[in-house]
């Protein structure tokens, strides 16, 4: 019997809540893994255990989950596109849970990209795993203070308030930095703001940064008209929509 939930966190085609006692179900779709059960093929029809130590956090991503353990803060994660080093560490999906690291420190908070997880400490320290990882064989470092993401590109913040993405190429982050290679790397994003950003936010098509004089720059896909702009269009340079 599915107990009472007090957290729910969802992907692309898979949902996920966590108990008071923390005790994690997931149901929906488990093409990737992404409810935590090797056994199912194809879906859950109805809330399934998953087998992960008594949950404090319970995170998504597209189609993986992660959790922070109460007792000993150690994430465990399950689904596509993770970190694994099993012979193909990009490409082999985690169909039943693992741990992926262990204490983490009080301070550190967990984000879950589309395709990836990053912890992020006090000491602006940035340890991600899966697609996130470029080409790494395990977790890569980065100094970041806030990361956000949607289904075309991850963003974090600096402690310089400086922002840059991890995209499959320039045209995602603002402009064409001469690099002809299309692939997933870090790019700096150059803000048409006059003071230093204070935090982000993204959608499932686009990203905002905002400043700490209320200025608001916004990139991505706006063809539906989610960025508020005269003519919806595909905004590849960032564009200030107030202030």
């Amino acid at each position: 019997r599915v107990p009472a939930l007090r957290e729910l966190a969802g992907g692309w085609s898979h949902t996920c809540g966590r108990s008071d006692e923390g005790a994690v179900w997931c149901w929906g779709s488990n093409v990737d893994g992404q409810i935590g059960r090797p056994e199912i093929d194809d879906a859950a029809l109805l809330p399934v255990r998953v087998d992960v130590p008594p949950a404090l956090e319970l995170h998504s991503g597209a189609n993986h989950a992660c959790t922070v353990s109460r007792d000993t803060r150690d994430v465990w994660c399950w689904g596509t596109r993770f970190i694994n080093d099993e012979p193909d560490p990009m490409e082999r999906d985690l169909r039943a849970p693992k741990r992926v690291a262990t204490s983490l420190p009080a301070d550190a908070r967990l984000h879950l990209t589309a395709w990836g997880a990053c912890v992020i400490g006090d000491d602006a320290r940035l340890r991600c795993w899966g697609r996130i990882a470029t080409d790494a064989e395990g977790p890569i470092d980065l100094a970041g203070i806030d990361l956000v993401s949607n289904g075309s590109f991850s963003c974090v913040l600096d402690r310089d308030r400086q922002v840059a993405c991890y995209a499959p190429s320039a045209a995602f982050v603002g402009g064409d930095d001469g690099d002809d290679d299309d692939g997933w790397r870090w790019r700096s994003v150059a803000l048409p703001t006059r003071s230093p950003i204070a935090e982000l936010f993204a959608t499932h098509d686009h990203v905002c940064a905002i400043s700490e004089r209320g200025e608001v720059a916004c990139w991505g896909d706006a063809m539906l008209g989610s960025l508020d702009l005269a003519t919806p269009r595909l905004v590849l340079d960032p564009a200030r929509l107030a202030q």
